[in-house]
C-alpha cells in the first residue's frame, strides 16, 4: 500500500488563503454595519416624522388657541358696540313724564335771541325771530339776511339731513362774534351733529357727526382765555365725564 503523502501548501497559496478570509470576514462585517445604520437611520426618519407630527399637532392647537381669542375679542367688540348702540342719552325726547297731565304732549323747545329749535317726535325745526320787536335783534338778524342774501322769517322750517332721532339741541357760540354761532345736535345714540349758522341760514340742514364722538350726555357753553384774550367755545361732555372742546372738530 503507497503511503500518501501530506499536501504541501505553498507560502503564496497560504497568504492568498488568509487574504480570502479577510475579506470575506471583512466583507460580513461591512454587510452587518451596513445593516446597522439601516436601522439608525430608519429610526432616526421615524423620530423625525414623529416630532413633525408632534410639532403640527402643537401648530394645531395654537392656531385653535388664536382664533378662540379672536373669535373672543371680536365678540367683546361687538358686545361693546351692541352696547353703545342701546345707550340712550336721557332726555325729554326719549324719557317719560311720570306726572304728565293726561293726554297732553311733552315737546322740547330751545330758543335764544336770534331763533327757536322745537322737536317734534326727534325731527328738529326752527324759525327765526323776526317779528320780535327787539332793534338789536331784528338788525342782527337783517346783517345775516344781507350776508347770506337769504330771506329770514318766523315761519318754522324741518331741519333736514339726519338718521337718527334728535333729543336735545345746543345754541352755542366759537369764537367772539355771531359768525360763529353753532346749532349742536344730539342724537339719541350719544353721538352728536353741529351746523354753522351760515349753513342752517341756507341749507336748514345737519352738517354730519362731531368726529368720532360717543357716549355724549349733555353740552356746555365755556369760555377759554388767559390773561390777555378770551374766546367762547361749545364743550361735549361723555358718560364718563370726559370733556371735548368741539372748537377742534368745527371749521366756521
Amino acid at each position: 500500500m503507497e503511503k500518501k503523502e501530506p499536501i504541501k501548501i505553498s507560502l503564496p497559496m497560504f497568504i492568498t488563503v488568509i487574504v480570502l478570509l479577510i475579506a470575506i470576514i471583512s466583507g460580513i462585517y461591512v454587510f452587518m454595519q451596513n445593516q446597522k445604520l439601516d436601522k439608525e437611520i430608519t429610526g432616526l426618519k421615524e423620530q423625525i416624522s414623529k416630532t413633525q407630527t408632534e410639532k403640527n399637532e402643537l401648530q394645531d392647537k395654537l392656531n385653535n388657541a388664536s382664533n378662540v381669542v379672536s373669535n373672543t375679542e371680536e365678540s367683546n367688540t361687538d358686545t361693546n358696540n351692541s352696547n353703545d348702540e342701546k345707550f340712550i342719552v336721557p332726555s325729554l325726547s326719549t324719557g317719560t313724564v311720570k306726572n304728565a297731565i293726561s293726554n297732553w304732549k311733552y315737546d322740547l323747545e330751545i330758543s335764544d335771541n336770534l331763533c327757536m329749535i322745537s322737536l317734534n317726535s326727534g325731527i328738529p325745526y326752527i324759525s327765526w325771530n323776526t317779528k320780535i320787536k327787539d332793534e338789536k335783534i331784528n338788525s342782527t338778524l337783517n346783517d345775516l339776511s344781507k350776508w347770506y342774501n337769504v330771506t329770514l322769517t318766523d315761519e318754522s322750517q324741518k331741519i333736514s339731513g339726519f338718521n337718527k332721532k334728535v333729543v336735545d339741541v345746543h345754541i352755542g357760540g366759537i369764537g367772539q362774534d355771531i359768525s360763529g354761532q353753532v346749532y349742536i345736535f344730539q342724537m339719541e345714540d350719544g353721538t352728536i351733529e353741529y351746523s354753522t349758522i351760515e349753513n342752517m341760514i341756507k341749507n336748514v340742514s345737519t352738517q354730519g357727526k362731531i368726529g368720532q364722538l360717543k357716549n355724549i350726555v349733555k353740552i356746555q357753553d365755556a369760555v377759554v382765555d388767559d390773561d390777555l384774550s378770551g374766546f367762547y367755545t361749545v364743550v361735549a361732555i361723555d358718560k364718563d365725564n370726559n370733556c371735548y372742546d368741539l372748537d377742534e372738530y368745527i371749521d366756521n
